[in-house]
């Protein structure tokens, strides 16, 4: 996988979808931070599937509205 470096040196989450053995897609955040005394790092990922589901239907009916309002102008 390729990860924009700028992304982690800012400590920036990185998200990304992953393909199941099902053929189904999962999207994850993946976060990190340092360990004490510079030693390491600790990475943490969560499973955003469903957060990225509600924001894309969110989206889809702004869109929705916006050009049914559109058309009615």
């Amino acid at each position: 996988m390729l990860v924009n470096p700028r992304l982690v040196a800012e400590g920036k989450p990185i998200e990304f979808s992953l393909r199941c053995n099902d053929g189904s897609y999962r999207c994850f955040q993946w976060d990190r931070r340092p360990a004490r005394e510079e030693e390491g790092m600790f990475v943490t990922g969560r499973d955003i599937t469903e957060r990225k589901k509600m924001e894309t239907t969110a989206n889809l009916q702004k869109y929705l509205q916006a050009k049914k309002a559109e058309r009615s102008a």
